[in-house]
């Protein structure tokens, strides 16, 4: 039977397992997860023989004492393995699987979540109130900083009010095994094949509510709450689910039929895409003045692992990364009308798509703003400048938001040539936070901000590994946009309990770093008393930047010899270098 320990060690590979750097952490921990977790790892027990198990292991790790003289012994838990791996991640695991066990009708509120919570825990369930011992707030700031030190970004979040403390597990309650079912028949049952990220956010704000069950629902107004911290989760895991949808059923097993646990390739095998979308990179030449748009494919939020390559009338390209997550631009487009290709390489058939849209948004490189370079890096922020391209016919759509102050642009241009039929529209901003639901149009549904503030960047000297990873003493200045009044707090995720910084902000200002250490730090806007934006970054020493290997060598023949830069070679030396 496996230990604690093992459980811990499994629940953590199964979340971390390619997860792409920058990428929020979610321990979205219920009945099934965990009996997949120990259908993976451990083999000869049913799905409920798992859970019970865990369960137990989970007790007698972190609880002591009997009958109503039971407590939780956190110094049993609060410490790390000898991998630097927390402690206290099974336990957290368990706090999470109490907040999914809350009856779809339950108020969320404490008393119900303790409930629960005295359940998994086994303390009695006559009394009310907190398991005795509990002490979950360094727990979670022990593994949040964990997250963070592995380059994704935290997600359990303190709450306000009634919720102040429970609403670190309930923020990791995302979509339960029974509403994937649901949303991937809907997505089949309604024919949205061929769609990307944005047209499905779109769609699940819209019609989420609609799928006949209540955690879908509630997710779905969850998800249409600028203050709800898991909107933008929600979203994501919605759109992974739409990513994972066997529109043609294939047998893809992750575990042998004498239940042993699956090999590593099935695992992945199993986690692989059957779709990935591609967006847009746009380029202008600098003196013609002419545009050019290229198919770029999006990474999903996991690794896929092969060598993937796209096929276009027989000749296959390769997906190559770049910097940041993303693969390279394959090549220019000569239409918008939609296109599938058939990408090799790939553990489970899969299709590259370029969906037909009636419009796209780009927006600015978040490396080099001033690069001229708008691609579909994702939705525009509060007082971001940005892009839309769209039929010349949608133009009444953008002219209504224009008109009810939502919008602004500084000009707009209807394309030549291939592209005719099509108007940019450059140096748009969102200027309003309010947008409500009055309007009923899809792009009203993807332009409206998910955060009533944000936080951007500008200036200082990224390391180059990470968007968010800055160098030590060359530090950005900090822009805040907002419509309230708000206050900006700086921590040091080793110390959340002495701000840096604390003041109030108002909207479009200015605010310098002090010299920060080496580390990783939450920058947070409060408006109205609740959080608005917050954003993670660290700050990295100049001894610990690292030279990456070339992707491929440049050289030039010099007689037997081979010159690279001022290096010169033998030709076998050469051949022997990574490529």
């Amino acid at each position: 039977m496996p230990t604690y320990d093992e459980w811990n060690s499994a629940i953590a590979e199964y979340f971390c397992e390619d997860l792409l750097p920058g990428t929020s952490f979610y321990l979205s921990v219920d009945d099934n997860t965990l009996a997949e977790i120990g259908a993976l790892n451990f083999g000869g027990m049913t799905d409920s023989e798992y859970v019970n198990d865990f369960i137990r292991e989970v007790r007698r790790r972190a609880v002591y004492g009997s009958a109503g003289r039971k407590r939780i012994g956190s110094s049993r838990i609060n410490d790390t393995s000898l991998d630097g791996l927390p402690n206290c991640i099974a336990f957290l695991s368990a706090t999470v699987l109490a907040a999914y066990r809350m009856t779809p009708d339950e108020v969320v509120a404490g008393t119900n979540y303790f409930t629960r919570l005295r359940e998994v825990l086994g303390f009695p369930t006559h009394e009310s109130g907190r398991p005795t011992g509990l002490s979950e707030v360094s727990l979670w700031w022990i593994f949040n900083r964990w997250v963070q030190a592995q380059g994704w970004l935290p997600s359990a979040v303190q709450g306000y009010g009634g919720r102040r403390y429970i609403n670190y597990p309930i923020s990791q309650t995302l979509l339960r095994s029974g509403d994937k079912e649901r949303l991937e028949e809907a997505f089949k049952n309604q024919r949205l094949y061929s769609r990307d990220r944005e047209q499905i956010y779109a769609w699940f704000l819209r019609h989420g509510g609609d799928l006949n069950a209540q955690h879908l629902r509630g997710l779905a107004q969850a998800a249409r709450d600028p203050s709800d911290e898991r909107a933008n989760a929600i979203l994501d895991a919605v759109y992974e689910v739409y990513t994972h949808t066997d529109w043609i059923p294939s047998a893809s097993p992750t575990q042998t039929s004498d239940s042993r646990p699956a090999s590593p390739a099935a695992r992945r095998a199993s986690r692989a895409p059957t779709q990935l979308s591609a967006g847009l990179y746009r380029e202008e030449d600098p003196i013609w003045g002419t545009v050019e748009y290229w198919l770029y494919p999006r990474m999903p939020n996991h690794r896929i692992g092969g060598n993937l390559s796209v096929v276009r009338n027989g000749i296959p390209k390769p997906l190559e990364e770049d910097r940041d997550n993303r693969f390279r631009p394959l090549w220019p487009v000569d239409s918008f009308e939609g296109a599938a290709y058939d990408v090799e390489g790939s553990a489970r058939p899969m299709k590259l798509v370029l969906p037909q849209r009636e419009f796209w948004i780009l927006t600015t490189d978040p490396y080099d703003e001033s690069s001229g370079i708008f691609a579909s890096w994702g939705s525009p922020n509060l007082g971001d400048a940005f892009m839309i391209l769209c039929r010349n016919r949608y133009r009444h759509h953008l002219e209504l938001l224009r008109n009810d102050n939502l919008l602004v642009w500084e000009d707009a241009e209807e394309l030549i040539g291939a592209y005719s039929g099509w108007t940019e529209f450059r140096g748009c901003k969102i200027t309003s936070p309010n947008w409500g639901r009055a309007l009923n149009s899809d792009i009203f549904d993807e332009l409206r901000p998910n955060a009533r503030a944000s936080i951007s960047t500008t200036g200082g000297l990224r390391s180059g590994r990470r968007l968010n990873e800055w160098l030590e003493g060359y530090l950005p200045q900090i822009i805040v946009a907002t419509s309230d009044d708000s206050k900006i707090q700086l921590f040091d995720v080793s110390d959340p309990n002495a701000p840096i910084i604390d003041s109030g902000v108002g909207d479009g200002e200015s605010i310098g770093l002090p010299d920060l250490e080496p580390g990783a730090y939450t920058l947070e806007i409060t408006a109205s008393g609740r959080r608005a934006a917050l954003r993670a970054f660290s700050v990295t020493a100049w001894d610990s930047l690292q030279a990456d290997a070339p992707i491929r060598s440049f050289h030039t023949p010099v007689g037997d010899h081979v010159l690279n830069g001022a290096l010169l070679s033998t030709t076998e030396a050469v051949q022997d270098a990574p490529r």
